[in-house]
């Protein structure tokens, strides 16, 4: 719904005797004047900020993008209290994580003036529409210190997701797997193990998978990884193992805590099949269940290994 109904107006009115004159050329302003909504570039930095409508409000979110990682500056809403629209920001780790308020100034047309003399700094936030595509943004105190940024409509910036990176962070160390239901001559692995460390940056992870024997000697099967891919913008899960044999494929998040992982193997002889994996996880606890593909449309379960962080 189109927050139209967000009018502010003003009014001069005086009497004479009983009678009451109005002035006709009373003025309003309303949150779709701003144009607002979508993404913007602040001119010449890595610095956006991106508006959506939610039910009446708009709500907004400045960002730096680092590598593809979205780095949040702030939290804004617009709103109506009362007969009044008001500006609220939210910076963290700032203000002791209290949202700071700031009431329009309704006198000035053609500017939304949010204003908060009360607050440290800034006084004063105004977003000026300059065209269909530009707006000025002025953040400073009644004295004038502070800063101008123009800011330019553009398309939202591609960025890792943040439901990735937390997946990330939560794998990082070591997990173990209990074998004994499947230890056998063949198979003569007490447990598993799982390790996965930070790459180069923050934005990717290496791993190894290996099989831990009874004498404690450690058997390397593969070598992992996790990145976002910036070509087909999902997460890629690839790894390879002896004899050249190697597994490409992607990443989904399925559920709040269950991820699920296609991939195609494939060996040098040019012999290659699917496999599917669905992750359950916790903090501490990983249920990794295994498919075979049998073909298109239907997957044969293999085992399920519970896996503890240590």
């Amino acid at each position: 719904m189109k927050p139209t109904s967000f009018l502010i107006y003003i009014c001069r009115s005086f009497s004479i005797g009983a009678i009451v004159v109005l002035f006709s050329n009373c003025f309003s302003q309303t949150i779709n004047d701003l144009n607002l909504t979508g993404s913007w570039k602040v001119s010449d930095e890595n610095t956006y900020e991106t508006w959506v409508e939610e039910g009446d409000s708009l709500v907004g979110v400045s960002y730096k993008v680092n590598y593809g990682v979205r780095e949040i500056q702030e939290y804004m809403t617009i709103k109506q209290v009362e007969n009044n629209l008001v500006y609220l920001a939210t910076v963290p780790n700032h203000n002791e994580g209290k949202t700071i308020a700031f009431q329009l100034n309704p006198s000035i047309p053609n500017r939304f003036q949010f204003e908060n003399f009360a607050h440290d700094f800034p006084h004063i936030i105004a977003y000026q529409p300059t065209n269909d595509s530009t707006l000025l943004v002025s953040i400073k105190n009644t004295d004038q210190q502070g800063f101008d940024l123009t800011l330019e409509k553009t398309e939202e910036p591609k960025t890792i997701p943040t439901w990735f990176m937390d997946h990330l962070q939560n794998e990082i160390g070591v997990w173990i797997a209990d074998n004994s239901a499947y230890f056998n001559e063949t198979e003569p692995y007490i447990s598993y193990g799982l390790e996965w460390k930070k790459s180069v940056d923050n934005t990717s992870v290496v791993g190894e998978l290996y099989g831990l024997t009874a004498d404690g000697d450690k058997e390397l099967f593969w070598e992992l990884r996790q990145y976002w891919d910036n070509e087909t913008n999902r997460a890629a899960f690839d790894q390879f193992g002896r004899g050249g044999m190697n597994g490409k494929g992607y990443l989904e998040k399925t559920d709040e805590n269950t991820f699920e992982i296609i991939q195609t193997f494939s060996i040098p002889n040019g012999y290659e099949w699917e496999e599917k994996h669905e992750n359950i996880i916790s903090a501490t606890t990983m249920s990794s269940t295994s498919y075979h593909s049998q073909n298109t449309d239907s997957w044969k379960k293999k085992r399920t290994m519970i896996w503890e962080k240590q």
